[in-house]
């Protein structure tokens, strides 16, 4: 450790101080210490033999110069303890302060070894807010050896530590210090204290040790280490309040991003260090007709699980879509869990229907964390728990396991198609075929399509062509569709009591609907079958005027029935798997026009 050093004297003149202090001339302190005359060495009073006592003993005073007398020297069996006083004047306690620097320094000089007081240590770190993250840490008192003293002045002391460290040891007349810009650790110790002046030499180096212990730190800490450990601790509190921008980041989002921009970083950073991630289960709609076929609830599920990941990548492409991130996952069971899974981080902007649908097109697993709502709680360490084992703030936007599993339950439910009645079959194709015309997909526009339907579509396909291979004709939708399925939506509507495959609120609308066929039109030569279900159904028709539309239409419904070049000429084509679908309008749809009978 290098630095320059600035030396200060922080004391006046001893003699000049003593003119000043006439007022003083009966204060008396007894120094142990003086200077030999004839060799400027220190000389301690319990040193001299008693024939130099008085002023026989040659000494003059630190201080002031002036001679001093020795008092008892060299009497063990005196009342008074030895020591030094001035022949003239008194001694004003600048010349004991002056001795005690002396001694001090001397002291210093030899040091070999020293006990350093504690010393707080404080690091701050402003965070992008503005708040300001500060940690402390206190360094208890350490034991250190010393290689070699040098004095830089008569009030400081360069230690060179068996570290190769460097520490001064600055004398100050004041134990309040301010910080002083120091380069090197310095310790400041009190010098004033004229009672060290009366010390004997062991007494003087154990209070060395206390006045050392007793310091007070300025400059940098001795060890810089601690102090970089307390720094990281201050950046570590703002980064885990995710108010700091680590330096890995300013390339993709700047130094002053929005929180939500530096939420989202951090996420996907943890993401790609994260080997374990915890996932939501997935499952597929029940229907009732599974039931019979000895299903239940549990079978239409598969539990959540926690994947092994590998091979983790941020922001690459797949297909038309780039997901924030994407790895290789792996768990049980395999042919559910094991595949390419994509994940999106969701702070602002969420998942719209045209990204969904470029998303569901690549087929493979897409989940999202959703961490909107309450950004500004979330620190670090929440945010690792979230993105670990969170399952509440995960969705699967997509996962192709659904469709593995719909299969799975297709599998079993269809097994027992030969053997179900024909009545059996209707029931399950109603079902299906309502709950896919009331899919958000048919209802909502610019709704994409999800497995859930492709699954009902199956089935319904699967009954259809059982149906159809039984006689029911109209049943295979796929090959009448064209034809068919808007006379269903409709008989289904009048019939359930609710709007079927219709953007509608009511069934009038329905039937207003079905007025405004076009002439001519093919969907007319049904209109006979919308009059019977009206009178099998008797659905509610809010509306003032319905009666009287109703009675004209029906009216000219039976004049239609009389000729088949007519419009209103009855199809009876399906009327068997129609009478299949709606057993209450069975009978009727048995008659027959007459016209048709020549």
């Amino acid at each position: 450790m290098s630095a320059s050093t600035q030396i200060k004297q922080c004391s006046a003149s001893p003699v000049a101080e003593r003119k000043v202090s006439d007022t003083r001339k009966n204060l008396r302190q007894h120094m142990a210490w003086a200077k030999e005359a004839e060799t400027g060495k220190l000389v301690f009073v319990g040193e001299l033999p008693r024939i130099r006592t008085g002023l026989k003993c040659g000494c003059v005073c630190y201080g002031c110069g002036e001679p001093l007398e020795a008092v008892n020297a060299g009497n063990s069996e005196a009342q008074v303890t030895p020591h030094f006083r001035h022949k003239e004047l008194p001694d004003s306690g600048m010349c004991s302060q002056a001795v005690t620097k002396i001694l001090l320094r001397t002291e210093l000089e030899a040091l070999k070894e020293l006990y350093l007081p504690t010393r707080q240590v404080v690091a701050a770190w402003q965070g992008l807010s503005g708040r300001e993250y500060k940690v402390s840490r206190l360094r208890p008192a350490r034991h250190l050896v010393v290689n070699e003293v040098v004095m830089s002045s008569d009030v400081e002391a360069v230690l060179l530590l068996d570290d190769d460290s460097q520490l001064i040891v600055r004398l100050s007349g004041r134990l309040q210090v301010s910080e002083t810009g120091d380069l090197i650790p310095t310790i400041h110790i009190q010098s004033d204290n004229p009672l060290i002046a009366s010390l004997s030499p062991a007494k003087l180096r154990e209070r060395l040790s206390v006045l050392i212990g007793e310091g007070q730190w300025t400059g940098p800490d001795i060890d810089s280490k601690l102090s970089e450990e307390v720094s990281e601790e201050a950046r570590q509190a703002a980064r885990n309040a995710l108010d700091w921008v680590p330096e890995a980041a300013v390339p993709e989002i700047g130094r002053t991003p929005a929180r939500e921009t530096l939420l989202h970083w951090t996420a996907k950073e943890i993401l790609q260090e994260m080997h374990c991630f915890d996932v939501p289960g997935i499952w597929v709609p029940w229907m009732d007709s599974y039931s019979r076929s000895g299903l239940t609830q549990k079978d239409c599920e598969v539990a959540g699980t926690t994947l092994d990941l590998k091979d983790i990548r941020l922001e690459t492409r797949v297909g038309r879509t780039r997901p924030d991130v994407l790895a290789e996952a792996k768990g049980e069971p395999c042919h559910i869990w094991e595949g390419p899974l994509a994940i999106e981080v969701t702070v602002s902007n969420h998942i719209n229907a045209e990204r969904l649908a470029r998303i569901e097109a690549e087929n493979i697993a897409f989940l999202e964390v959703d961490l909107s709502g309450d950004d500004r709680a979330i620190n670090y360490d929440l945010l690792h728990r979230i993105l670990s084992e969170d399952s509440d703030r995960k969705r699967w936007l997509f996962h192709p396991g659904t469709a593995v599993l719909q299969r799975q339950l297709l599998s079993r439910s269809t097994g027992r198609l030969v053997t179900d009645t024909a009545r059996e079959l209707a029931i399950r194709f109603e079902e299906l075929f309502v709950q896919q015309y009331k899919h958000p997909y048919y209802q909502l526009p610019n709704t994409s399509t999800d497995q859930a339907l492709a699954t009902i579509e199956n089935e319904l396909q699967l009954i259809g062509r059982e149906l159809e291979k039984r006689g029911y004709v109209g049943a295979d939708l796929v090959k009448h569709r064209g034809t068919l399925i808007r006379p269903l939506h409709r008989l289904f509507t009048m019939k359930r009591n609710e709007v079927v495959g219709y953007r509608l609120e009511s069934i009038w609308q329905v039937v207003n609907a079905i007025l405004g066929d076009m002439k001519n039109s093919s969907s007319r030569r049904f209109h006979v079958h919308y009059h019977l279900a009206l009178q099998a159904y008797k659905p509610k028709l809010d509306s003032s005027e319905a009666g009287t539309r109703v009675k004209a239409w029906r009216d000219a419904v039976a004049d239609g029935c009389r000729s088949p070049k007519d419009q209103y000429y009855p199809n009876t084509q399906f009327n068997l798997f129609l009478g299949l679908l709606f057993p209450e309008l069975r009978e009727k749809l048995q008659w027959r026009p007459r016209a048709a009978q020549s």
